[in-house]
């Protein structure tokens, strides 16, 4: 697949079109725990949920209880089957009029097609938008300025509303994490790879 980032010096890009890495993987990592660099996230997919019922029906469907989530709260999502083991998994925000759900891409087109099928008569319409929208992650300063649509903030260690803290630890070796993954238009990863090959920008691989 074709990737905007495959003219970067040093760029390595799998057969989908995701950067794996630049050259320096862990060099990589260190920018980007710092808030140096961003990570185009070309493992990761975007389904949407539109319709007045696309809450109090996800809530129906997952593990996470969703009915009543605020506008611009960042949560999670388990799909369960009935012996309990998890058989799809997304992140999770709602921005008032619609629902967008962030899923590892291997996983999309099996969790949209489930989703059609469980639609019975609600008023609810899932589709794929990942043509329209690509994922970049990175600190919550990093990625401030992208164009996002919508901006999920990993909610962890905290624990969201509905869900279970099994070992409370004191302090939590996660308690600093900064994660943020920016849902963009398609096109601004066209302009991240230019300034990135420009020498303006700095990006990191998944690895």
């Amino acid at each position: 697949m074709s990737s905007p980032f495959r003219a970067l010096p040093g760029a390595v890009v799998d057969d989908d079109g995701t950067l794996l890495h630049v050259g320096a993987p862990l060099r990589e990592q260190r920018d980007l725990a710092e808030g140096a660099s961003i990570a185009p996230l070309g493992d990761r997919a975007v389904l949407t949920v539109d319709g007045e019922d696309r809450l109090s029906w996800l809530d129906s469907l997952a593990s996470q209880a969703l009915a009543a989530l605020p506008a611009g709260v960042s949560t999670e999502l388990l799909i369960l089957d009935p012996q309990g083991h998890v058989e799809h998994a997304a992140a999770v925000i709602d921005d008032g009029v619609r629902t967008w759900l962030i899923v590892d891409r291997q996983d999309a087109e099996g969790l949209l097609a489930w989703l059609m099928r469980m639609r019975f008569r609600l008023r609810v319409a899932p589709h794929d938008a990942s043509s329209q929208y690509a994922v970049v992650g990175g600190t919550a300063a990093a990625v401030a300025d992208l164009p996002a649509a919508v901006r999920w903030t990993d909610p962890w260690p905290a624990v969201s509303v509905g869900g279970w803290g099994y070992s409370p630890v004191e302090p939590h070796p996660g308690a600093d994490r900064d994660w943020v993954e920016a849902v963009v238009p398609a096109a601004e990863l066209d302009r991240i790879a230019d300034r990135a090959v420009a020498g303006s920008f700095r990006v990191s691989g998944t690895w």
